[in-house]
């Protein structure tokens, strides 16, 4: 027998040695590429260190040796060709994986790096804990304020719960408990909501920030957690101030789960990076624990109201208001998708220091017709990332009246076809001031919306969030699901003639046609 073959005898008897011990090949790989890591794809990455191994004779006999221990464990390591080898998952594929998550917890430290002791030492980190059961719309998630002066620094810290019915709010500083109850459209609506409301990736967003910008990841070394050697992803973006944020992801390459995740914040007066949010403790579609959305004053907690005596919370105000001190509001408040791509959207905007009553404003509005004339008016959306000419211009359709505020329904009519719903990413909304710049430039960009398909989807959903923004517990009289869609078509038929009209007028003008 000669050498070569007894070489390669010893070689095959340690490929099957090492077949057993997977982690002890990771740890091995990981060694050898943990110079080798650049924002490059895993395949030139991977190429890379199968050249430097070949440069040596010692790298030549470990190659022989990946060559056989290909057999049992997987060249692929070395050259990702090895046929029925498992995924190598990257930050796209762990957002995939978690895209159809039906339960997240994420547990870690929440810091302050905008603020320090009045000695100058950072602010105690506190801890930061999340469940969501996407499938039921029940949440749980901590709460933190921050507050002092020159001589102290306070952090108050509490919990959210939202089991469906009803939101207990708890202050773990004060030890108190606070109970608001959801009505019935709003108990029905937290379920459909992170089916339909929310975009599809919201269990990737959750964790990994806008699912749009993975491109833009890299992936910038490797580190072992509780074991796993895992892939690090990183993201950074910059404001025109020179401002930033910075995402951190751990993930593993063999499974796609995420083992931590960072995110770090710089502000355009410093040079520093501060750490603004860790999670290292991470679970998808575990089992819940019933205490988790049990919504039961704790003991040692003092209830400041009972679930019976608890005010109710509907959808006024459900999108978010926003004020200043000039007295001005604006307030987003449902917002839904028809199947022809049109938008329903509810919102208000009002001066509070206006001696005209608002109800001028509404007065001699028509359906179809031009908006109201108030403070801030969400004139037109875009959809979101999206690079195109596609604006949705908005209509009036009708209005309620919710404890003294007028609440605008409107129709956004797109001037070419739209996305198709599935890939809607949300959309941007257009603000001009009346008669003067008002509150917004723009207001922050909102989700899909709910997707309306039917008449009956219509009825159950925009008349019955008309009916909660209303004081008489019922939508305006004559809107159908069919008048509006008939409403958007014509729309668009006159915004098509209008550009054939002006591509006629352009001919004639340069002397063609």
């Amino acid at each position: 027998m000669t050498a070569k073959n007894n070489l390669e005898q010893e070689l095959y008897k340690l490929g099957q040695a090492l077949a057993s011990d997977d982690s002890f090949v990771h740890e091995v790989m990981h060694r050898i590429e943990a110079d080798a890591i650049c924002p490059r794809t895993q395949s030139v990455q991977k190429q890379r260190v199968w050249r430097r191994l070949m440069m040596t004779r010692a790298g030549e006999i470990a190659a022989a040796a990946a060559v056989i221990i290909g057999g049992f464990v997987g060249v692929r390591y070395l050259t990702g060709s090895f046929v029925g080898a498992p995924p190598a998952y990257g930050i796209t594929e762990a957002a995939e994986c978690l895209t159809n998550a039906k339960t997240i917890h994420a547990k870690g430290w929440n810091y302050f790096p905008s603020v320090k002791m009045p000695d100058g030492s950072d602010v105690p980190p506190t801890v930061d804990e999340m469940w969501f059961d996407l499938e039921n719309g029940r949440r749980r998630t901590t709460t933190y304020t921050i507050y002092g002066g020159l001589k102290h620094v306070d952090v108050s810290v509490g919990e959210v719960i939202e089991d469906g019915e009803y939101l207990l709010s708890l202050s773990h500083t004060d030890k108190t408990a606070y109970f608001r109850r959801f009505d019935e459209f709003r108990h029905r609506w937290a379920k459909e909501q992170p089916k339909h409301h929310m975009p599809q990736a919201v269990g990737a967003e959750m964790l990994l920030g806008d699912v749009d910008k993975l491109d833009s990841f890299v992936k910038i070394g490797r580190a072992k957690i509780e074991g796993v050697i895992c892939d690090i992803w990183e993201h950074t973006e910059f404001s025109a101030a020179g401002a930033g944020t910075r995402t951190r992801c751990w993930l593993s390459p063999t499974t796609g789960e995420a083992k931590k995740v960072q995110f770090w914040m710089k502000f355009s007066h410093r040079e520093e990076w501060g750490l603004s949010l860790e999670y290292d403790q991470i679970e998808v579609n575990a089992e819940i624990p019933e205490w988790v959305f049990a919504t039961e004053v704790p003991e040692g907690y003092e209830a400041e109201n009972t679930k019976e005596t608890a005010p109710v919370v509907g959808l006024y105000g459900y999108g978010g208001l926003c004020g200043n001190g000039r007295g001005l509001w604006f307030g987003l408040h449902i917002y839904f998708t028809l199947c022809d791509g049109s938008v329903v959207l509810a919102w208000n905007s009002v001066d509070t220091k206006s001696e005209t009553p608002q109800i001028e404003l509404f007065k001699d509005l028509e359906f179809g017709g031009p908006l109201p004339k108030v403070p801030d008016e969400l004139y037109a959306l875009k959809p979101r990332l999206l690079d195109s000419d596609i604006t949705y211009t908005g209509y009036h359709l009708t209005y309620t009246e919710k404890d003294g505020k007028f609440i605008e329904w409107s129709l956004y009519v797109p001037n070419a076809p739209p996305p198709p719903y599935a890939q809607l990413k949300g959309y941007d909304t257009l603000v001009r001031g009346n008669p003067e710049p008002g509150l917004f430039a723009t207001t922050p960009p909102i989700p899909r919306g709910l997707l309306i398909e039917t008449s009956q989807d219509f009825d159950t959903w925009v008349l019955g969030a008309m009916a909660e923004l209303s004081d008489e517990g019922k939508a305006p009289e004559g809107l159908t699901y069919q008048r509006v869609m008939n409403l958007a078509e014509e729309i668009r038929r006159s915004l098509t003639r209008k550009k054939v009209q002006d591509t006629h007028k352009l001919d004639r003008r340069g002397g063609r046609g």
